[in-house]
């Protein structure tokens, strides 16, 4: 995933050079990003985990006045992710599945804005030692995010952080990350 995240970075190098504004308009696009989550179930201690996922965007800016408008977008994030701690005789991996509509404001090249989640989290743990097991939580974190844009000639790349954090059933959920974007503006 990190060469795939990579290659992106090395195809958008050419719209960082380009006009730093965001236009009006519709967009689609994609990309990668790496994140760190936290899940604390009730009672005990946090597990980390961090890893790479991908990420599927549809979104419009609307112009309100010149350089300044609102974006409305639904993205698709998907990633798997490892805990930081792990042994010879066990590890965990967690599979995230999130949906988010978001709503923000732009000026220039700058985004911020916040969103709604539904995410799916599934934890697996192997161990050699006793038996594996699954856990799965679900909930509806709340999102804020923060993007830098650039565009050229129909293309945009984006690098944007993400922080959400919520309450699913008896475990607190926090993510962070941090990822780059290429959409086609349309």
């Amino acid at each position: 995933m990190k060469y795939l995240f990579f290659t992106l970075l090395l195809l958008s190098l050419s719209s960082f050079a380009a006009r730093d504004q965001i236009t009006k308009g519709s967009y689609i696009g994609g990309g990668f990003n790496y994140g760190l989550v936290g899940l604390t179930p009730t009672n005990q201690s946090e597990s980390n985990f961090k890893g790479w996922g991908g990420v599927i965007e549809v979104g419009t800016n609307l112009e309100l006045t010149t350089n300044f408008g609102l974006n409305l977008a639904g993205e698709y994030k998907f990633s798997e992710v490892n805990n930081t701690l792990k042994s010879d005789t066990y590890m965990e991996k967690a599979s995230i599945n999130t949906g988010t509509a978001k709503v923000g404001f732009y000026y220039g090249a700058t985004t911020v804005g916040v969103g709604y989640s539904s995410t799916d989290v599934e934890v697996k743990n192997v161990s050699s030692t006793a038996s594996s097991s699954t856990v799965s939580f679900k909930g509806s974190p709340i999102l804020y995010y923060a993007n830098y844009g650039f565009e050229q000639r129909g293309v945009r790349s984006v690098i944007e952080f993400q922080y959400s954090s919520g309450e699913f059933d008896d475990v607190t959920y926090k993510d962070m990350t941090i990822g780059l974007r290429l959409f086609v503006l349309f």
